[in-house]
Protein backbone atom coordinates (compact mmCIF):
# COMPACT_ATOMS: atom_id res chain seq x y z
CA UNK A 1 0.00 0.00 0.00
CA UNK A 2 3.16 2.07 0.91
CA UNK A 3 4.44 1.42 -2.65
CA UNK A 4 1.29 2.46 -3.98
CA UNK A 5 0.17 5.53 -2.34
CA UNK A 6 3.89 6.37 -3.07
CA UNK A 7 3.86 5.95 -7.07
CA UNK A 8 0.07 7.69 -7.00
CA UNK A 9 2.09 10.93 -5.05
CA UNK A 10 4.17 10.89 -7.64
CA UNK A 11 2.25 10.78 -10.81
CA UNK A 12 0.05 13.56 -8.56
CA UNK A 13 3.37 15.64 -8.51
CA UNK A 14 4.47 15.04 -12.28
CA UNK A 15 0.60 16.02 -13.11
CA UNK A 16 0.66 18.94 -10.71
CA UNK A 17 3.81 19.95 -12.46
CA UNK A 18 2.44 19.77 -16.07
CA UNK A 19 -0.31 21.70 -15.14
CA UNK A 20 1.64 24.33 -13.63
CA UNK A 21 4.22 24.50 -16.45
CA UNK A 22 0.98 25.12 -19.04
CA UNK A 23 0.05 27.91 -16.75
CA UNK A 24 3.02 29.45 -17.13
CA UNK A 25 3.52 28.67 -20.71
CA UNK A 26 0.25 30.13 -20.98
CA UNK A 27 1.51 33.69 -19.31
CA UNK A 28 3.87 33.99 -21.27
CA UNK A 29 2.13 33.11 -24.96
CA UNK A 30 0.11 35.87 -23.88
CA UNK A 31 3.01 38.48 -22.66
CA UNK A 32 4.43 37.72 -26.03
CA UNK A 33 1.02 38.57 -28.11
CA UNK A 34 0.64 41.49 -25.96
CA UNK A 35 4.27 42.33 -27.25
CA UNK A 36 3.50 41.53 -30.69
CA UNK A 37 0.55 43.95 -30.50
CA UNK A 38 1.99 46.33 -28.82
CA UNK A 39 4.62 46.14 -31.76
CA UNK A 40 2.36 45.83 -34.62
CA UNK A 41 0.18 48.84 -32.88
CA UNK A 42 3.65 51.21 -32.68
CA UNK A 43 4.16 50.06 -36.55
CA UNK A 44 1.07 51.36 -37.50
CA UNK A 45 1.08 54.81 -35.93
CA UNK A 46 4.45 55.64 -36.98
CA UNK A 47 3.33 53.90 -41.02
CA UNK A 48 0.31 56.60 -40.59
CA UNK A 49 2.79 59.50 -39.77
CA UNK A 50 5.24 58.38 -42.69
CA UNK A 51 2.66 57.87 -44.88
CA UNK A 52 1.05 61.76 -43.92
CA UNK A 53 3.97 63.30 -44.70
CA UNK A 54 4.96 61.69 -48.08
CA UNK A 55 1.70 62.80 -49.27
CA UNK A 56 2.02 66.05 -48.51
CA UNK A 57 6.16 66.68 -49.32
CA UNK A 58 7.43 63.54 -51.56
CA UNK A 59 8.26 64.98 -54.35
CA UNK A 60 6.62 62.17 -56.47
CA UNK A 61 3.81 62.29 -54.14
CA UNK A 62 1.24 62.03 -57.17
CA UNK A 63 2.61 58.73 -57.91
CA UNK A 64 2.21 57.21 -54.02
CA UNK A 65 0.20 53.79 -53.82
CA UNK A 66 -3.27 54.41 -52.92
CA UNK A 67 -3.73 52.50 -49.75
CA UNK A 68 -6.50 51.79 -47.53
CA UNK A 69 -4.60 50.76 -44.46
CA UNK A 70 -0.96 51.49 -43.84
CA UNK A 71 -1.02 48.03 -42.22
CA UNK A 72 1.36 46.91 -39.07
CA UNK A 73 4.89 46.34 -41.39
CA UNK A 74 8.19 47.45 -39.75
CA UNK A 75 8.47 51.18 -40.63
CA UNK A 76 11.66 50.66 -42.77
CA UNK A 77 10.15 48.11 -45.21
CA UNK A 78 7.02 50.29 -45.02
CA UNK A 79 8.79 53.28 -46.16
CA UNK A 80 10.85 51.31 -48.80
CA UNK A 81 7.58 50.20 -50.76
CA UNK A 82 6.74 53.78 -51.08
CA UNK A 83 9.46 55.32 -52.93
CA UNK A 84 8.93 55.86 -56.46
CA UNK A 85 11.42 53.68 -58.83
CA UNK A 86 13.55 56.56 -59.79
CA UNK A 87 14.29 57.84 -56.49
CA UNK A 88 17.35 56.40 -55.59
CA UNK A 89 17.98 58.79 -52.22
CA UNK A 90 15.10 59.01 -49.57
CA UNK A 91 15.58 57.32 -46.68
CA UNK A 92 14.22 56.33 -43.02
CA UNK A 93 16.35 56.02 -39.97
CA UNK A 94 15.34 54.57 -36.47
CA UNK A 95 17.96 56.30 -34.41
CA UNK A 96 16.74 60.40 -34.97
CA UNK A 97 18.66 61.27 -32.13
CA UNK A 98 22.02 59.91 -33.70
CA UNK A 99 21.29 61.42 -37.13
CA UNK A 100 20.93 65.11 -35.46
CA UNK A 101 24.07 64.51 -33.63
CA UNK A 102 25.64 63.47 -37.02
CA UNK A 103 24.05 66.56 -38.46
CA UNK A 104 25.03 68.72 -35.82
CA UNK A 105 28.51 67.34 -36.32
CA UNK A 106 29.38 65.73 -33.16
CA UNK A 107 28.93 61.87 -33.66
CA UNK A 108 29.87 59.14 -31.72
CA UNK A 109 32.50 58.09 -34.24
CA UNK A 110 36.41 56.88 -34.62
CA UNK A 111 37.16 59.58 -37.01
CA UNK A 112 37.84 58.04 -40.26
CA UNK A 113 36.34 57.51 -43.46
CA UNK A 114 36.27 54.62 -45.55
CA UNK A 115 36.58 53.32 -48.95
CA UNK A 116 35.60 49.74 -49.49
CA UNK A 117 37.07 47.15 -52.34
CA UNK A 118 36.64 44.16 -53.12
CA UNK A 119 40.13 42.12 -53.29
CA UNK A 120 40.92 38.15 -54.10
CA UNK A 121 42.41 36.62 -51.41
CA UNK A 122 43.37 32.86 -52.72
CA UNK A 123 40.24 31.82 -54.15
CA UNK A 124 37.88 33.93 -51.77
CA UNK A 125 37.00 37.53 -52.51
CA UNK A 126 37.31 39.67 -49.10
CA UNK A 127 36.70 43.02 -48.35
CA UNK A 128 39.23 45.74 -47.45
CA UNK A 129 38.99 49.45 -46.36
CA UNK A 130 41.06 52.16 -47.45
CA UNK A 131 41.15 55.74 -45.75
CA UNK A 132 39.87 58.61 -47.53
CA UNK A 133 40.53 61.19 -44.52
CA UNK A 134 41.13 61.19 -40.72
CA UNK A 135 39.39 64.21 -38.98
CA UNK A 136 42.17 65.83 -36.43
CA UNK A 137 42.30 65.14 -33.20
CA UNK A 138 40.08 61.73 -33.12
CA UNK A 139 40.84 58.50 -32.15
CA UNK A 140 41.82 57.50 -35.22
CA UNK A 141 43.99 60.52 -35.45
CA UNK A 142 45.25 60.01 -32.03
CA UNK A 143 46.20 55.94 -32.84
CA UNK A 144 47.89 56.55 -35.78
CA UNK A 145 45.70 55.97 -38.56
CA UNK A 146 46.25 58.25 -41.26
CA UNK A 147 44.60 58.82 -45.16
CA UNK A 148 45.46 56.22 -47.42
CA UNK A 149 45.80 53.20 -45.39
CA UNK A 150 44.89 49.81 -45.90
CA UNK A 151 42.55 47.81 -43.19
CA UNK A 152 42.85 44.25 -44.19
CA UNK A 153 41.37 42.62 -40.81
CA UNK A 154 39.46 43.99 -38.24
CA UNK A 155 40.04 41.67 -35.01
CA UNK A 156 42.06 39.46 -36.84
CA UNK A 157 39.39 38.19 -39.16
CA UNK A 158 39.41 39.22 -42.50
CA UNK A 159 36.17 41.01 -44.10
CA UNK A 160 33.47 39.28 -45.99
CA UNK A 161 30.64 40.61 -48.54
CA UNK A 162 28.40 39.61 -46.23
CA UNK A 163 29.95 40.84 -42.17
CA UNK A 164 32.30 43.71 -44.05
CA UNK A 165 29.75 46.49 -42.48
CA UNK A 166 28.55 45.60 -39.09
CA UNK A 167 32.12 44.86 -38.27
CA UNK A 168 33.58 48.33 -39.25
CA UNK A 169 30.01 49.53 -37.47
CA UNK A 170 31.38 48.56 -34.17
CA UNK A 171 32.53 50.89 -31.54
CA UNK A 172 35.54 49.17 -30.32
CA UNK A 173 37.81 47.01 -32.70
CA UNK A 174 41.55 46.63 -33.76
CA UNK A 175 42.37 47.15 -37.21
CA UNK A 176 45.46 45.15 -38.79
CA UNK A 177 47.24 47.65 -41.98
CA UNK A 178 48.19 45.83 -45.24
CA UNK A 179 50.36 46.70 -48.06
CA UNK A 180 50.03 46.74 -51.90
CA UNK A 181 53.28 45.47 -53.75
CA UNK A 182 52.80 47.18 -56.72
CA UNK A 183 55.31 45.20 -58.80
CA UNK A 184 53.07 42.14 -57.98
CA UNK A 185 49.66 44.14 -57.68
CA UNK A 186 49.08 42.20 -54.57
CA UNK A 187 47.81 43.02 -51.01
CA UNK A 188 50.24 41.67 -48.17
CA UNK A 189 49.27 41.37 -44.46
CA UNK A 190 51.65 43.67 -42.21
CA UNK A 191 52.04 43.41 -38.33
CA UNK A 192 50.48 46.84 -37.79
CA UNK A 193 47.82 46.66 -35.68
CA UNK A 194 45.82 49.97 -34.05
CA UNK A 195 42.64 49.76 -31.74
CA UNK A 196 39.93 52.09 -32.58
CA UNK A 197 37.10 53.01 -29.67
CA UNK A 198 34.59 55.27 -30.96
CA UNK A 199 33.63 58.54 -28.92
CA UNK A 200 31.65 61.69 -29.16
CA UNK A 201 33.80 64.00 -31.17
CA UNK A 202 33.48 66.92 -33.51
CA UNK A 203 33.76 66.40 -37.18
CA UNK A 204 34.64 70.01 -38.39
CA UNK A 205 34.21 69.60 -42.37
CA UNK A 206 36.94 71.95 -42.82
CA UNK A 207 39.89 69.58 -42.31
CA UNK A 208 43.17 71.29 -44.10
CA UNK A 209 44.05 74.25 -45.43
CA UNK A 210 47.16 76.19 -47.19
CA UNK A 211 48.16 78.37 -49.18
CA UNK A 212 51.41 78.26 -52.08
CA UNK A 213 53.33 80.56 -53.62
CA UNK A 214 54.10 79.42 -57.01
CA UNK A 215 55.63 81.41 -59.96
CA UNK A 216 54.43 84.55 -58.25
CA UNK A 217 50.69 83.29 -57.66
CA UNK A 218 49.19 83.05 -54.32
CA UNK A 219 46.71 79.57 -54.56
CA UNK A 220 44.93 78.37 -51.79
CA UNK A 221 43.88 74.85 -51.11
CA UNK A 222 41.53 73.76 -48.70
CA UNK A 223 39.70 70.12 -48.05
CA UNK A 224 36.00 70.51 -47.24
CA UNK A 225 34.73 66.94 -46.32
CA UNK A 226 30.92 67.99 -45.40
CA UNK A 227 28.17 70.67 -45.60
CA UNK A 228 27.21 71.48 -42.38
CA UNK A 229 27.05 74.09 -39.62
CA UNK A 230 27.67 72.98 -36.73
CA UNK A 231 25.93 73.63 -33.60
CA UNK A 232 25.66 78.00 -33.56
CA UNK A 233 27.42 77.93 -36.86
CA UNK A 234 30.79 76.88 -35.49
CA UNK A 235 31.85 75.46 -38.32
CA UNK A 236 31.05 78.45 -40.97
CA UNK A 237 33.60 80.27 -38.61
CA UNK A 238 36.23 77.86 -39.24
CA UNK A 239 35.61 79.00 -42.85
CA UNK A 240 35.35 82.89 -41.98
CA UNK A 241 38.65 82.02 -40.71
CA UNK A 242 40.33 80.14 -43.55
CA UNK A 243 39.40 82.49 -45.93
CA UNK A 244 40.64 85.55 -43.60
CA UNK A 245 43.88 83.54 -43.97
CA UNK A 246 43.45 83.42 -47.50
CA UNK A 247 42.79 87.43 -47.76
CA UNK A 248 45.81 88.15 -45.28
CA UNK A 249 48.06 85.73 -47.68
CA UNK A 250 46.81 87.51 -51.56
CA UNK A 251 45.63 84.43 -52.58
CA UNK A 252 44.98 84.81 -56.35
CA UNK A 253 43.45 81.27 -57.10
CA UNK A 254 41.72 78.64 -55.00
CA UNK A 255 41.54 75.00 -55.16
CA UNK A 256 38.72 73.56 -53.34
CA UNK A 257 39.22 69.72 -52.77
CA UNK A 258 35.44 68.08 -52.83
CA UNK A 259 36.40 64.54 -53.53
CA UNK A 260 34.92 62.70 -50.38
CA UNK A 261 32.20 65.21 -49.46
CA UNK A 262 29.02 63.59 -50.32
CA UNK A 263 26.55 66.37 -49.46
CA UNK A 264 24.37 68.21 -46.96
CA UNK A 265 23.06 71.69 -45.74
CA UNK A 266 22.13 73.96 -48.86
CA UNK A 267 22.45 76.78 -46.10
CA UNK A 268 26.54 76.21 -45.83
CA UNK A 269 26.59 75.38 -49.47
CA UNK A 270 25.52 79.20 -50.03
CA UNK A 271 27.33 80.44 -47.40
CA UNK A 272 30.80 78.93 -48.46
CA UNK A 273 29.50 80.10 -52.24
CA UNK A 274 29.15 83.85 -50.73
CA UNK A 275 32.94 83.10 -49.41
CA UNK A 276 33.93 82.17 -53.01
CA UNK A 277 32.20 84.41 -55.35
CA UNK A 278 32.90 87.71 -57.16
CA UNK A 279 31.83 90.22 -54.38
CA UNK A 280 30.00 92.12 -56.55
CA UNK A 281 27.58 88.86 -57.06
CA UNK A 282 27.52 88.59 -53.33
CA UNK A 283 26.75 92.21 -52.42
CA UNK A 284 24.01 92.01 -54.86
CA UNK A 285 22.71 88.76 -53.67
CA UNK A 286 21.79 87.13 -57.08
CA UNK A 287 20.29 83.55 -57.19
CA UNK A 288 22.46 80.60 -57.18
CA UNK A 289 19.57 77.94 -57.18
CA UNK A 290 15.99 77.16 -57.86
CA UNK A 291 14.06 74.64 -55.99
CA UNK A 292 10.82 72.64 -57.35
CA UNK A 293 8.54 70.82 -55.33
CA UNK A 294 5.31 68.73 -55.83
CA UNK A 295 2.67 70.56 -57.25
CA UNK A 296 0.54 70.63 -54.10
CA UNK A 297 3.43 72.00 -51.77
CA UNK A 298 4.51 74.26 -54.81
CA UNK A 299 0.79 76.24 -54.41
CA UNK A 300 1.18 76.08 -50.87
CA UNK A 301 4.44 77.71 -50.39
CA UNK A 302 3.68 80.48 -52.78
CA UNK A 303 0.51 81.36 -51.64
CA UNK A 304 2.40 81.29 -48.02
CA UNK A 305 5.69 83.00 -49.09
CA UNK A 306 5.56 83.92 -52.72
CA UNK A 307 7.31 82.30 -55.77
CA UNK A 308 10.53 84.76 -55.28
CA UNK A 309 10.69 83.93 -51.71
CA UNK A 310 13.58 81.76 -49.45
CA UNK A 311 10.97 78.62 -50.54
CA UNK A 312 11.83 78.38 -53.43
CA UNK A 313 14.88 80.54 -54.14
CA UNK A 314 18.91 80.53 -52.37
CA UNK A 315 20.59 83.81 -52.93
CA UNK A 316 24.06 84.69 -52.18
CA UNK A 317 24.70 85.89 -48.70
CA UNK A 318 26.09 89.24 -48.04
CA UNK A 319 29.73 88.19 -46.54
CA UNK A 320 32.42 90.21 -45.31
CA UNK A 321 34.66 87.01 -45.17
CA UNK A 322 34.90 87.14 -49.25
CA UNK A 323 37.34 86.03 -51.39
CA UNK A 324 36.16 87.49 -54.52
CA UNK A 325 37.67 85.52 -56.88
CA UNK A 326 36.78 84.88 -60.76
CA UNK A 327 37.74 81.20 -61.25
CA UNK A 328 37.65 78.43 -58.82
CA UNK A 329 39.19 74.57 -59.21
CA UNK A 330 37.62 71.90 -57.41
CA UNK A 331 38.90 68.43 -57.17
CA UNK A 332 35.89 65.72 -57.29
CA UNK A 333 35.61 62.02 -57.42
CA UNK A 334 32.40 60.21 -57.51
CA UNK A 335 31.96 60.93 -53.86
CA UNK A 336 31.43 64.52 -54.71
CA UNK A 337 27.20 64.70 -54.54
CA UNK A 338 24.57 66.91 -54.06
CA UNK A 339 25.63 69.77 -52.08
CA UNK A 340 28.47 69.58 -53.89
CA UNK A 341 27.82 69.58 -56.86
CA UNK A 342 25.03 71.91 -56.38
CA UNK A 343 27.96 74.73 -55.20
CA UNK A 344 29.71 73.70 -58.55
CA UNK A 345 26.69 74.26 -60.89
CA UNK A 346 25.33 77.28 -58.70
CA UNK A 347 28.78 79.47 -59.11
CA UNK A 348 28.72 78.19 -62.45
CA UNK A 349 27.22 81.40 -63.94
CA UNK A 350 29.01 84.13 -62.36
CA UNK A 351 32.80 82.33 -62.15
CA UNK A 352 34.91 80.37 -64.14
CA UNK A 353 34.27 76.83 -62.37
CA UNK A 354 37.38 73.94 -63.80
CA UNK A 355 36.61 70.28 -62.11
CA UNK A 356 39.56 68.37 -61.85
CA UNK A 357 39.09 64.66 -61.46
CA UNK A 358 36.56 62.25 -61.65
CA UNK A 359 32.75 62.05 -62.70
CA UNK A 360 31.07 63.07 -59.67
CA UNK A 361 28.06 61.20 -58.66
CA UNK A 362 24.89 62.80 -60.07
CA UNK A 363 22.17 64.09 -57.61
CA UNK A 364 20.10 67.32 -58.14
CA UNK A 365 17.62 66.61 -55.66
CA UNK A 366 17.07 67.20 -51.61
CA UNK A 367 15.27 66.43 -49.18
CA UNK A 368 13.55 67.23 -45.36
CA UNK A 369 15.12 65.95 -42.38
CA UNK A 370 11.82 64.93 -40.69
CA UNK A 371 11.10 63.46 -36.94
CA UNK A 372 8.06 63.13 -35.20
CA UNK A 373 9.70 64.43 -31.44
CA UNK A 374 5.95 65.10 -30.13
CA UNK A 375 4.27 61.64 -30.84
CA UNK A 376 2.50 59.89 -28.61
CA UNK A 377 3.60 57.14 -27.70
CA UNK A 378 6.94 58.52 -28.57
CA UNK A 379 9.31 56.91 -31.30
CA UNK A 380 12.81 57.40 -32.59
CA UNK A 381 12.04 57.09 -36.64
CA UNK A 382 13.12 60.01 -38.93
CA UNK A 383 12.41 59.72 -42.68
CA UNK A 384 14.43 61.71 -45.20
CA UNK A 385 12.20 62.07 -48.37
CA UNK A 386 13.48 63.58 -51.37
CA UNK A 387 11.16 66.87 -51.49
CA UNK A 388 12.74 68.77 -54.09
CA UNK A 389 14.80 69.27 -57.70
CA UNK A 390 17.12 72.12 -57.80
CA UNK A 391 18.72 74.19 -60.81
CA UNK A 392 21.26 76.77 -60.99
CA UNK A 393 20.26 80.57 -62.16
CA UNK A 394 20.38 79.18 -66.05
CA UNK A 395 18.04 76.03 -65.36
CA UNK A 396 20.92 73.94 -65.42
CA UNK A 397 20.19 70.43 -63.84
CA UNK A 398 19.15 66.74 -64.27
CA UNK A 399 22.74 66.03 -64.55
CA UNK A 400 22.10 62.02 -63.87
CA UNK A 401 25.29 61.21 -64.71
CA UNK A 402 27.08 63.18 -62.51
CA UNK A 403 29.35 66.45 -63.93
CA UNK A 404 32.31 65.65 -66.11
CA UNK A 405 35.57 67.09 -65.43
CA UNK A 406 37.51 69.38 -67.49
CA UNK A 407 40.81 67.32 -66.39
CA UNK A 408 40.06 63.58 -65.93
CA UNK A 409 41.75 61.82 -63.63
CA UNK A 410 41.19 58.85 -61.23
CA UNK A 411 41.69 59.44 -57.54
CA UNK A 412 44.31 56.61 -56.37
CA UNK A 413 43.75 56.52 -52.60
CA UNK A 414 45.87 53.41 -51.77
CA UNK A 415 49.19 54.71 -50.10
CA UNK A 416 47.64 58.28 -50.42
CA UNK A 417 50.15 61.32 -49.45
CA UNK A 418 48.50 63.99 -46.84
CA UNK A 419 46.74 66.62 -47.81
CA UNK A 420 48.53 69.04 -49.26
CA UNK A 421 51.00 67.14 -50.47
CA UNK A 422 51.83 68.35 -53.96
CA UNK A 423 52.83 64.36 -55.01
CA UNK A 424 49.18 64.09 -55.01
CA UNK A 425 48.41 63.56 -58.84
CA UNK A 426 44.90 65.76 -58.39
CA UNK A 427 46.06 68.11 -56.47
CA UNK A 428 49.31 68.68 -58.95
CA UNK A 429 46.97 68.95 -62.00
CA UNK A 430 44.65 71.66 -60.34
CA UNK A 431 47.96 73.77 -59.87
CA UNK A 432 49.40 72.89 -63.18
CA UNK A 433 46.42 74.44 -64.70
CA UNK A 434 47.04 77.31 -63.06
CA UNK A 435 49.75 77.89 -63.69
CA UNK A 436 49.14 77.82 -67.40
CA UNK A 437 51.22 74.39 -67.65
CA UNK A 438 49.36 72.62 -70.47
CA UNK A 439 52.54 71.04 -71.90
CA UNK A 440 52.42 68.50 -69.35
CA UNK A 441 50.43 65.42 -70.10
CA UNK A 442 48.39 62.68 -67.29
CA UNK A 443 47.07 60.18 -68.20
CA UNK A 444 43.70 58.28 -66.58
CA UNK A 445 45.28 55.78 -64.17
CA UNK A 446 43.03 52.80 -63.69
CA UNK A 447 41.83 51.34 -60.05
CA UNK A 448 43.69 48.78 -58.68
CA UNK A 449 40.46 47.07 -56.94
CA UNK A 450 36.62 47.04 -57.68
CA UNK A 451 34.91 49.92 -55.38
CA UNK A 452 32.08 48.69 -53.44
CA UNK A 453 29.07 51.02 -51.62
CA UNK A 454 27.22 50.21 -48.83
CA UNK A 455 23.75 51.01 -49.08
CA UNK A 456 24.58 53.31 -45.85
CA UNK A 457 27.10 54.98 -47.58
CA UNK A 458 24.81 55.25 -51.00
CA UNK A 459 22.27 57.19 -49.13
CA UNK A 460 24.83 59.81 -47.54
CA UNK A 461 25.23 61.07 -50.92
CA UNK A 462 22.66 63.84 -49.79
CA UNK A 463 21.36 67.69 -49.90
CA UNK A 464 19.44 68.08 -46.83
CA UNK A 465 16.85 70.66 -45.10
CA UNK A 466 15.91 69.99 -41.59
CA UNK A 467 12.36 70.57 -41.09
CA UNK A 468 9.75 70.12 -38.12
CA UNK A 469 6.47 68.65 -39.79
CA UNK A 470 4.35 71.35 -38.18
CA UNK A 471 5.92 73.56 -40.09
Amino acid sequence: MKQLFFLTSLILIFLSACDQDEIIDDKKETEINEVDDSIAAQNKLVNNWTYDLMSLYYYWEDELPNLNSVGSADPLDFFESLLNVEDHWSYMVDDYAALNAELDGVPKSMGYQPKFYLFQNGKVNNVMIVVEFVFPGSPADLAGLKRGDIILQIDDAYLTTKNYYNKYSQESYIVTLGNLNRQQNKLELTDTKISLNATVITTDPTIYSTVYDTMGIQIGYMVYTDFVTGIDNAFLETIDEVVDEFNAAGVDELILDLRYNGGGSPEAAAYLASAIAPVANVENKDVLIHLTYNEGLTSYYAQQYGLNSDAFLYHFAENKHNLDLNRIHFLTTRGSASASELLMIALAPYMETVLVGDTTYGKFTGMYVMGDIDAKPAHNYGILPVVMKYENSLGFTDFYDGLIPDILLYDDLIDAPAFGDTSDEILSAAIDHILNLTSIQRALVKPHFNEIVPKQFELENNLMIRHRQNE
